[in-house]
């Protein structure tokens, strides 16, 4: 198949819009994020202008794990008006399980959002400033590490210094924030960047409520567990 006049467009739509702005706001952290509709803003005019169409098809999914991950396999055609198309796959994983352990219905909605998010992102390279890189290896690349099979208690020192005064953390909020943000990533890499957000909250909750530290990073490891 011929597909000069589409992959022109493409060029074209990328030359047209390479940053997203990030709209999204994480209140109980205070940063921003881009979003899916972030990255529908800053494409759409350009995908108009040239002329190009998104179509996207569920060709696979699964129901909710014990863990209430959902995970679907998108099939996306881009056509071009002149009849010229691409198709591609992209996967997504969404959560829905409560801090109770209950399993609710909009994991599968989480996922869709997830795969058409990172769709647009990696089809048209854009950048979202939300992709550092590190070399050196911490805690966060072994909880992150797939041969991890459960969540081992930290070893705490035989002295400890004294702790400062307990700062005001609603563990259960932290723990479904963090969910929140996991469910959207479809990678490792993604996974260790929302720790990176939160290394802070992580060593004070270690600190000051050492009871909920395991519950915490099974947050971690049981939502990232299927990711590659």
């Amino acid at each position: 198949m011929q597909t000069s006049n589409i992959s022109k467009a493409i060029i074209n739509t990328m030359a047209g819009v390479s940053f997203v702005q990030k709209a999204g706001k994480n209140e109980f952290h205070g940063y921003k994020y881009a979003t899916e509709g972030d990255a529908l803003n800053a494409l759409r005019p350009h995908l108009i202008a040239n002329e190009l169409v998104i179509i996207s098809d569920v060709v696979e999914h699964t129901q909710p794990d014990e863990f209430g991950n959902t995970t679907v396999k998108v099939r996306y055609r881009i056509i071009h008006s002149s009849g010229e198309e691409i198709v591609c796959h992209f996967v997504g994983c969404g959560n829905d399980r409560s801090s109770k352990g209950v399993i609710g219905d909009k994991g599968i909605y989480k996922a869709l959002t997830g795969a058409n998010k990172y769709f647009l992102l990696k089809t048209f390279q854009l950048e979202t400033g939300d992709d550092p890189e590190r070399d050196d290896k911490t805690q966060e690349d072994r909880i992150f590490e797939p041969q991890r099979q459960q969540v081992k208690p930290m070893v705490q020192p035989k002295q400890e210094a004294p702790k400062p005064e307990a700062p005001s953390i609603n563990v259960d909020a932290f723990i479904e924030q963090v969910k929140e943000e996991l469910s959207h990533c479809t990678t490792r890499e993604e996974a260790k960047q929302v720790w990176r957000r939160y290394t802070p909250e992580i060593g004070q909750i270690k600190i000051h409520f050492a009871d909920r530290e395991n519950d915490v990073m099974s947050a971690f490891s049981n939502s990232t567990k299927h990711l590659k």
